[in-house]
């Protein structure tokens, strides 16, 4: 984990900056290699995230 910088996580996932490839990513937390999501700016990935608290409430 010391590639990358958690900026939060849910029951599933976890979302990170990948250091070494610059790139916002959705990844699983059982299984840290499965990528759902990637994302080229912090604005995307927390849109994302948004979206995903407006769905479940």
């Amino acid at each position: 984990m010391r590639n990358f910088l958690v900026f939060g996580e849910s029951d599933q996932d976890e979302y990170v900056l990948d250091l070494l490839s610059g790139r916002y990513q959705v990844r699983d937390k059982q299984a840290f290699d499965n990528i759902f999501e990637e994302f080229e700016c912090f604005d995307d990935i927390l849109g994302f995230m948004v979206n995903l608290i407006m769905q479940r409430t």
